[in-house]
């Protein structure tokens, strides 16, 4: 690796992991999301610092180094698909669970007021006043 491509890589690396410690500071990063910014960060710095392993690790897997790389990017690539899926897997059993949440007590105020909770006073199902006017 040529000095001016590790000056680079350090710079690059070091930014990416200031932004992610602000960011994580600000609370606009939760920390669950950031562990994978920061390992990303790091492991940037460490080959930019000691490029020697980039090359050790490409040997001792019996790889050029631009596969090397190609992989680790895939691989990278790979876990941020996966923690999303997760994130929203998450989230959509928090929202089935929210609106069935809300599907029963809509029916207890329905059982309380005696009218359902849709149609308020002055307006039949059909979503006509008495009048014979719709209302919106």
């Amino acid at each position: 690796m040529l000095f001016g491509q590790q000056v680079c890589l350090i710079a690059m690396a070091a930014v990416m992991l200031l932004v992610t410690l602000e960011l994580i500071r600000r609370r606009w990063l939760r920390e669950e999301y950031a562990i994978l910014w920061l390992v990303t960060s790091l492991f940037l710095l460490a080959t930019g610092v000691f490029p020697a392993l980039l090359l050790w690790a490409a040997e001792e897997l019996n790889l050029a180094v631009p596969t090397l790389l190609t992989l680790l990017c895939f691989l990278f690539l790979t876990g941020i698909v996966l923690q999303y899926s997760v994130v929203l897997t998450r989230q959509a059993h928090r929202q089935r669970r929210i609106i069935q949440e809300q599907a029963l007590l809509r029916e207890k105020l329905e059982e309380i007021a005696g009218t359902p909770a849709d149609t308020p006073e002055g307006r039949s199902a059909s979503g006509q006043a008495d009048d014979g006017s719709v209302r919106r």
